[in-house]
């Protein structure tokens, strides 16, 4: 029974100080605890971290630079489309010059064309009236008082060889020549024989080589058709001929005109060729000539050489 009362004593005698005391010193640790779990406390810092903050002001740097160079090359392009602009303009200008002087040179076109066919027709006239020079149904004897500028052609002769210049710069002319060639056939309406050949003594017909081709309306029709598409090589020369037209046919020169058609004469000898003509003409073959004026003939030589050929031969010689 007494030591209950002991008990209690001692309890009573308990120190309150020290219990709050160790309390307070362990809510102090934890929350230092805590804040040290919140809070990564870090004295050593890493050394990594430089590196990573120097890349970036690289890449900041790299972008302000790529970002000039942007505005650099910006400008340069605005500058070569304002040079373009500026080139474009010139252009514009310098066309519509070109049209302007176009326009004119159209014009100046258009009145020498129209002077140039003035001209034509004044030409076609003065052929026309050459045409008309021509006589027709005269004697095989020359005339006493001869018009050494202007006398007729005779048409006075049964057999007729027609020597034509087919070189490129006839050809040219073709058209011209063959209609002359129809109006000299029309002015011998009735003749015992024809013949055709090239100033190099090709023939038109070579199956009528050498002989006569009978004077027949069929047959002139054929001569002119054929005549159209002839094409042969020439030299530009009538003495080969010449020489072959006196040859082949010596036996009817009494009776025989040859006419020779041409432009130009590419031969050098003159005076070899009228020898040779005179001594193979034995039996007076008439010799005219008819001189094509062509831009592309190079020279006046063949109207220097017929005009003495045609006076020699009792013949005449006409340009056109």
């Amino acid at each position: 029974m007494s030591k209950a009362p002991i008990t209690a004593q001692r309890r009573d005698k308990a120190d309150v100080f020290s219990l709050a005391f160790l309390d307070i010193i362990s809510c102090g640790f934890g929350a230092v605890v805590v804040l040290i779990l919140i809070f990564k406390f870090d004295p050593f810092p890493d050394d990594t971290a430089t590196p990573t903050q120097q890349t970036d002001n690289a890449a900041a740097f790299a972008k302000i630079v790529a970002e000039a160079e942007l505005s650099k090359n910006t400008a340069e392009e605005k500058t070569a489309l304002e040079q373009l602009a500026s080139a474009r303009a010139a252009n514009d200008s310098s066309y519509q010059d070109l049209q302007q002087r176009l326009e004119k040179l159209r014009k100046k076109l258009a009145i020498a064309e129209a002077s140039n066919t003035e001209k034509q027709q004044q030409l076609a006239a003065l052929q026309n009236q050459i045409e008309q020079v021509t006589v027709a149904g005269a004697t095989t004897t020359a005339p006493a008082d001869r018009d050494e500028e202007a006398g007729g052609i005779l048409v006075d002769r049964d057999y007729v060889i027609f020597i034509v210049d087919t070189s490129g710069s006839m050809r040219e002319i073709w058209g011209r020549v063959a209609d002359r060639m129809t109006v000299l056939l029309e002015q011998h309406p009735r003749v015992k024989g024809i013949q055709v050949m090239n100033d190099s003594g090709s023939y038109l017909i070579s199956a009528y080589a050498k002989r006569w081709i009978t004077d027949t309306p069929k047959m002139r029709e054929r001569i002119l058709k054929i005549f159209n598409l002839w094409s042969a090589a020439s030299n530009s020369s009538p003495a080969e001929g010449l020489e072959r037209a006196l040859i082949d046919f010596q036996s009817s020169t009494q009776n025989m005109s040859i006419y020779v058609l041409g432009d130009d004469y590419s031969g050098g000898d003159f005076d070899g060729v009228i020898e040779t003509v005179r001594r193979l003409n034995t039996g007076g073959a008439r010799i005219n000539a008819i001189n094509f004026i062509n831009p592309s003939a190079s020279t006046d030589r063949f109207s220097i050489l017929m005009r003495e050929i045609t006076f020699d031969n009792n013949g005449t010689l006409i340009t056109m």
